[in-house]
């Protein structure tokens, strides 16, 4: 089975599934960026240190694997923002500087890229141009990075970098500049807010919210808004949740009514075939048969492992 890390990087990759998340956190659920407006960028940044050329410093370029990224593009094929999606399913300490490192390599590559087509053209610009090869007519792409949290209750981490900084003083803060993460909270997500969004996203968030509250995943799972999901995203689910929600593996969606009566069904079925072990110990001792042999039957009777046994055997001593 797939871990957590690569099915969410899956999941939010599928174009209509990123375009979503940014239309949500942008516009409110509108739906201004198309699937079809995506174009993939390269995931992979590697940037040495702005100016280094010349300047006698040496240091280690710095790499950074995206878990999704995508330049969104004009209907005339042009590029205007970068997009990128990080999955975080505990929450992070370093996040505000992870994320401010990631955007800033970004626009540093861009101003390489401008500072070599200049060069490639033996183009020196006006006045300053030349000393950072950027010129004043040349402008950077916008680039937003939306971290997506995938795990159950609060973020109980920095959502800024003014929350890492050791600070007494709030006056302190004057002439430094904030670097705050634009984050995507299921616990913060009412069932009217999932219904801005227009994938599969909304409804895995909502289910990650009510964990361990079977009563209302029962509940979404009849509510005709959270009720139809694709098969993959309940896939997804039963792995972040730690569930055993019963997909229908031939059909691409899944009904959530049909993946919990599922599961009732093989509740009762343990709860039944436990219920049936334990007469079978208790019967037997009665007769005084001695453990081994009752090991032995149960095991045989119920396939079960000697540690299984040794656990029921275990439990009905006590």
């Amino acid at each position: 089975m797939a871990d957590t890390d690569t099915l969410t990087k899956k999941f939010v990759k599928d174009r209509e599934v990123f375009a979503d998340a940014f239309n949500y956190f942008l516009h409110d659920g509108k739906n201004v960026i198309k699937p079809e407006q995506l174009k993939a960028a390269d995931t992979t940044e590697v940037v040495v240190p702005y100016g280094e050329v010349g300047t006698g410093v040496r240091m280690q370029p710095v790499q950074k694997i995206r878990d999704a990224y995508y330049s969104v593009m004009t209907e005339g094929n042009k590029v205007y923002m970068l997009c990128g999606i990080e999955n975080q399913t505990e929450p992070h300490n370093a996040m505000p500087v992870r994320n401010a490192l990631y955007d800033m390599m970004e626009y540093v590559a861009q101003i390489q890229e401008a500072a070599k087509a200049h060069r490639d053209v033996k183009n020196r610009g006006k006045e300053h141009d030349f000393l950072s090869g950027f010129h004043s007519t040349d402008k950077l792409i916008p680039v937003y990075t939306l971290v997506v949290y995938w795990g159950e209750g609060e973020w109980n981490a920095p959502k800024s970098l003014f929350e890492m900084l050791d600070v007494e003083d709030e006056s302190e803060y004057y002439g430094l500049n904030d670097w705050k993460l634009n984050l995507i909270i299921p616990n913060e997500l009412s069932d009217e807010d999932v219904t801005k969004f227009n994938s599969d996203l909304g409804k895995a968030l909502i289910y990650i919210k009510n964990m361990g509250k079977p009563d209302k995943i029962e509940q979404l799972s009849a509510d005709e808004r959270f009720r139809v999901l694709k098969t993959d995203t309940v896939l997804l689910l039963n792995q972040i949740m730690n569930t055993d929600f019963q997909v229908q593996r031939k059909e691409k969606v899944t009904d959530m009514c049909y993946a919990i009566e599922k599961i009732k069904e093989e509740a009762a079925r343990e709860a039944a075939r436990e219920a049936s072990i334990s007469a079978t110990i208790n019967t037997a001792r009665r007769y005084g048969i001695d453990n081994n042999s009752i090991m032995d039957d149960i095991i045989k009777q119920f396939s079960l492992t000697v540690e299984e046994a040794e656990n029921y055997m275990a439990i009905q001593t006590a």
